[in-house]
């Protein structure tokens, strides 16, 4: 059974990096984003 959960996991993973990839061969860029909260650091 652990690894049918693994399998599960395995296939979650290729589905949202296949997208990823079909998104920044059609449409140029990524949609990976930084917050800019995590940037700038208030002393």
């Amino acid at each position: 059974m652990p690894q049918s959960a693994m399998l599960i996991g395995a296939v979650i993973l290729a589905i949202a990096r296949t997208g990823h990839l079909i998104h920044v061969i059609f449409r140029g860029g990524h949609r990976i984003t930084l917050d800019l909260a995590y940037q700038s650091h208030a002393e």
